[in-house]
This record gives structure tokens, sequence and C-alpha cells, in this order.
């Protein structure tokens, strides 16, 4: 996945009254690596995930 934006994904503090904030940590426990390479210009993260 790729984006324009050059900020780190990071964990967040689960708000319940607002939806979402579960992407990085579902990636993290479901990949066996997860590699983040920030560019000027944006930001590539690539996960491998094991085949069952």
């Amino acid at each position: 996945m790729s984006d324009h934006s050059t900020t780190a994904p990071h964990l967040v503090r689960h708000n319940p009254g607002l939806p979402g904030g579960f992407g990085w940590m579902i990636t993290q426990r479901l990949a066996s690596h997860v590699s983040v390479d920030i560019q000027p210009d944006g930001k590539t993260i690539t996960a491998v995930l094991a085949l069952p």
C-alpha cells in the first residue's frame, strides 16, 4: 500500500465512540513481516502474510 503521507503508521488508542483505529494493530498481528519505506513524496507499507 502506498500513499502521499510521510507520517509513519502508529497504534491509536481505540475510542468506542468513533469508528476505525484498528488497521495498524490488525496488520501487525497478522503479518509475519511489515516494512515501512518513507520517501519525501510519501510512504509504502509492505506486509507479508503466511498462507495457511
